[in-house]
This record gives structure tokens, sequence and C-alpha cells, in this order.
């Protein structure tokens, strides 16, 4: 059962209704005491959504607009057929951790704890100093198929460059600091005798906004997707001995259809040369081979994009089949050609 014992927005009902803010000083000597962290909180859920796998894209304040604290620390998430090749397992974790984070108000308004309003690292109202306490009892865990992802990403071209790839689950309770100026004089006095031990629960600077005492997912982890160019993916994962491929290159143009055309015509040339070459047949056989021929191979493509003065676009294309599938046929075809 998930308590939110504040919303967002509440006062902190331990706090004078007209309490003296803390000077921004203050307020920052007491951020020292607060670190970022790679976990992403979210409302607990009783199955992880978003879902594992899933790509996710932060937000960013666009150009020439006003940045809107509603949405920092937040992110879109989409779920791709890429998302689909990764597989992911379930462990048993026993891990007990208290923890003071700088929550971005974006995520802040979203698991329930009020916005302070200050300002941490430049921007107003960016930041809210909270605590959590967890004990975690399971993780999801990413098991296989990174490798396929990336492959299908080169293919598809719509990954993001971050992914979700670990849920946490567990019991906890989150707890908001205070930031008038009594509290953080309290709260930094406190925190300097810690000596690693908070003590949320029992540390009166701190209040509680939501607590869960059965086990659910809570929080997330996300890994950079570090792609390879097109060209580099292609060198490091030749074919083999087994197989016959070609690969076919475009020119750099503005149209990615273009492109893709472009690195096509450029496959369908090689074969036809490789087959006039190989059987000694003219021109217009060897053509008519490759149509019939084309059905046997498997298909790669992938793009890489520059962007000079116009962003341009350059296509690979590579098709191959296994070498004793592709004699069979075209002796089978230059056969019927006689």
């Amino acid at each position: 059962m998930v308590r939110r014992l504040l919303v967002a927005g509440a006062v902190l009902a331990a706090l004078p209704a007209l309490a003296k803010p803390a000077p921004k000083a203050m307020l920052n000597q007491l951020a020292a005491y607060f670190q970022g962290t790679d976990v992403h909180l979210q409302p607990p859920v009783g199955e992880p959504s978003p879902k594992a796998g899933s790509f996710i894209t932060r937000y960013q304040t666009p150009e020439g607009s006003e940045p809107d604290p509603k949405k920092y620390g937040t992110h879109e998430v989409s779920v791709g057929e890429c998302t689909g090749h990764l597989v992911f397992k379930e462990v048993t974790a026993a891990e007990h951790r208290e923890s003071l984070l700088k929550v971005e108000s974006g995520v802040a308004a979203k698991i329930g704890i009020p916005g302070t309003g200050f300002s941490i690292g430049g921007e107003a109202g960016r930041s809210t100093l909270a605590g959590i306490e967890w004990d975690l009892t399971h993780k999801m865990i990413l098991d296989s198929g990174e490798a396929e992802m990336i492959k299908c990403c080169l293919e598809e071209g719509q990954c993001t460059d971050e992914f979700i790839s670990e849920w946490w689950k567990g019991t906890g309770t989150l707890y908001q600091a205070r930031t008038d100026k009594v509290g953080v004089k309290a709260l930094l006095k406190s925190l300097g005798k810690a000596n690693g031990q908070i003590g949320l629960s029992s540390n009166s600077n701190f209040s509680q906004a939501t607590s869960w005492d059965e086990p659910m997912y809570f929080a997330y982890r996300t890994t950079k997707l570090e792609l390879p160019t097109c060209e580099d993916y292609l060198e490091k994962h030749p074919p083999g001995d087994d197989w016959v491929s070609f690969t076919g290159v475009s020119k750099f143009l503005d149209n990615e259809q273009q492109a893709e055309d472009d690195a096509w015509d450029h496959v369908v040339d090689q074969l036809v040369e490789s087959l006039g070459a190989r059987y000694d047949e003219g021109s217009d056989s060897a053509k008519v081979i490759a149509g019939d021929i084309l059905g046997i191979f498997e298909q790669f493509s992938c793009r890489d994009t520059v962007k000079d003065a116009r962003p341009q676009v350059q296509v690979r294309t590579r098709i191959k089949t296994e070498k004793t599938r592709f004699d069979a046929k075209v002796d089978e075809l230059a056969g019927k050609e006689e």
C-alpha cells in the first residue's frame, strides 16, 4: 500500500506558516550533502512501467522557450521493435540504504515531494532536496539481446541514445528536507555529526512524504546506447568464408530514399558482374539470373548521416547467403538459360 502523507504544494506541518526561508548560501551549503543519482524515481507500481528496455528522451528546454520546472528531470518514453530483442530476468536482492538526493522538480512532483523553489546550480526551482530510505527485495536486470538490439537500431534508425536497463523493487519511504532558516541550520548541524548514519525516520528536520510497505517497483536505471557507425558495424561483422555477400554503398545524398536506391543499385551491379565473370554469361543473361537469385539473400541496410552545410545521408546495404545455397541456385538457373 502506498501512503502519501504530503502532496506537491502542501505546507510542511512541522513548520510555522510564515517560517523565514533559509538564505541561498545556507541552502547551497546544505545541498553539498545531497547527491545526484543515476536512479530514476517513480511512483511505486506493481509492474514495471515504463517497460524495461524502453528508450527514453530526456526533457530539454525548447530553443527560444522558457524552461518548464514541471518537466525538469522527466523524459518521454518510446517502445519500438528493437526493445523486443532485450531479455530481462529478475534476481533477488537484499539491500538497505538511506540516501540524500537532489531530485529535479519534475520528478519530485511525480513522486509526491513538494518543491522548494530555491536555486541549486543556477536555475531557480530546479531541484528539491529529498531523503529516501529503501529495502530492495528484487532487481530486474538485462540478461541478453543487446547485440540484436544494436543491429536493429542501426537498421531501423528509430532508437534514442538511452534505454531502461534495470528496475528496482522493494519497500521504501521518501522524505523532504526542511528549507526554512531554523530547520536548515539544525539540519546542517545534524548532518555534520551523522558520520554516514542519517537516521531519516528519527530526524525531525525531515518530513515524511510517501511510504510504501509492500514490495513494489519504485526506481529504474538507464544505460547509454553507444551505436557504432554503419561503416564500422559492417567492417566488424563480416559474413565469413561460408557466405557469399555483396555490399552496396551510396553516395552522400540529401534524400534517404534516393540513398537507399543508390546503395541497392550498387549491390545489383556487383551481383551481375560476379555472375557474368563466373559463368562467362552475357550481360543480359547475368541480369536475368541476378533477378531470379536475389530472393535467397538476407538483406541488411543501415545509414550514416553527416551535417555539414546541410544534413546528408549515406546508406550501406549488404546481402548475403550461404555459399552452398548460392552455388546450387546459380547452377540451376544457368542450366535453365541454356
